[in-house]
């Protein structure tokens, strides 16, 4: 069950309408090369209704006044168990480049969705 910050109740776990008996996420981050670059990696699973794990790399780089970066992530979202919120499938790829020189920063980002899911509710609402 989860509560909201400014609630005391505690509500079933949801998603697409329809309720999970138990929710399970972990993950974690591991930074190197002077903490320049990051790697995590995470995952959250709703017991019979969706599990999502998710990647993630991070650069920075200095090369003389300038420090580049780069953001690289991908999210990969199915159907769990039971699939009470019928067949899903998300994949999102995103990137982001960018320069940085004093208090300016120039960034180029990209990002794609798929995969087969066409409609989706959550929390009741349509969409």
């Amino acid at each position: 069950k989860n509560s909201q910050r400014n609630d005391a109740s505690r509500e079933e776990m949801s998603f697409g309408g329809v309720e999970g008996d138990d929710f399970n996420f972990g993950g974690g981050e591991y930074r190197f090369n002077g903490n320049n670059t990051m790697v995590g990696v995470w995952h959250a699973r709703l017991e019979d209704v969706y599990k999502q794990s998710y990647v993630q790399l991070t650069h920075s780089q200095p090369v003389g006044d300038w420090v580049l970066g780069a953001n690289l992530g991908y999210v990969n979202g199915k159907e769990e168990g039971a699939a009470k919120a019928g067949d899903l499938d998300n994949k999102v790829y995103q990137g982001a480049l960018s320069a940085k020189r004093g208090n300016n920063t120039f960034t180029v980002t990209y990002q794609k969705l798929s995969g087969d899911t066409k409609f989706m509710r959550i929390d009741g609402a349509s969409g």
